[in-house]
């Protein structure tokens, strides 16, 4: 039988842990100083979603948490285009509705990536202003601190994160 809502909300909040969103690449999802909520990942099992908002430590050892959002699971092919992200060659783009802007609005980087069976392609919402996989390349899980599930400060911006994971259409 299925635990109920309201005591599941109640795990998520007893193993919470509250994180600052600074800058702006997660802009318009998350804004700088609003604090979020992220829950621990289960690594072993299902782990994160693709379109879910998660914490990690910076991969290459850079100081503070990156807050980021999930386009490429483990084992998949990751190719940037002007139009939008393809995922394993599939013939349409990766519906991102939270984007405020173009999905791919730089072409420094390299525009293909392969992720590694516990790997992760992150990138922020806000892509022209954006520390994440394009040049940090597939995050490790072990990376992965949490996943963001609620909007705590300030009060006038508390909410959920959408969590429901996005595909391509």
């Amino acid at each position: 039988m299925p635990a109920p809502k309201a005591l599941l909300d109640t795990a998520n909040l007893l193993l919470s842990r509250r994180f600052r969103v600074a800058g702006e690449s997660m802009w318009p999802t998350l804004a700088p100083g609003q604090h979020v909520l992220a829950h621990p990942v289960d690594r072993n099992k299902t782990g994160p979603h693709r379109g879910d908002v998660v914490v990690l430590r910076h991969p290459l050892g850079g100081e503070g948490v990156l807050i980021k959002r999930v386009i490429g699971k483990p084992d998949e092919y990751i190719h940037l285009k002007e139009d939008g992200i393809y995922i394993d060659d599939r013939p349409v783009p990766l519906a991102e509705p939270y984007l405020n802007g173009p999905p791919c609005p730089s072409t420094r980087y390299p525009s293909r990536w392969f992720t590694g069976s516990r790997e992760y392609f992150v990138l922020g919402d806000n892509r022209s202003d954006s520390l994440d996989s394009r040049s940090l390349g597939p995050v490790p899980v072990d990376c992965i601190l949490g996943l963001v599930w609620l909007r705590c400060w300030p009060p006038n911006a508390w909410g959920t994160i959408s969590t429901k994971p996005y595909r391509a259409v």
